[in-house]
């Protein structure tokens, strides 16, 4: 018999993979090139498929013209800026209001820092549904 559901964060419950991908875009296209989508699909979901780091292959493309750690904190601010105008994704809302009507026990899972996840979870207004963040 089913008893719990467990939502991972980032993906499901909050798309981060995209703010990351055009903010990283985005710069790149201000310098004249183009971000290598083969180079960053490989580091989606942290699998460790790949160790590419955008900052430091724009920083090399420019021939050392633009600084990676400038880069680095560009794109997060506006990645965070862009995330923290996003809302929960399309069905997870209903997932959760039909588990909980069933008498579900919920968690979050996610390899994010649980500051990150459960900063988001509130701001979203979907924390206090969840019995564990893990």
């Amino acid at each position: 018999m089913l008893k719990a559901l467990i939502f991972d964060f980032d993906r499901l419950i909050l798309d981060t993979e995209t703010p990351e991908y055009l903010a990283w875009q985005n710069i790149y296209s201000e310098h004249g090139y183009e971000l290598p989508h083969d180079k960053w699909s490989k580091i989606i979901g942290g699998y460790g498929l790949s160790n590419f780091d955008a900052a430091e292959y724009l920083s090399l493309l420019s021939q050392g013209r633009l600084d990676s750690v400038s880069l680095n904190t560009r794109q997060r601010l506006e990645c965070d800026a862009a995330i923290a105008r996003a809302s929960v994704l399309p069905g997870v809302l209903n997932y959760i209001h039909e588990a909980k009507r069933l008498g579900l026990k919920l968690a979050i899972a996610s390899s994010s820092h649980h500051a990150w996840v459960d900063t988001h979870a509130k701001r979203l207004g979907i924390f206090h549904y969840f019995d564990k963040v893990i």
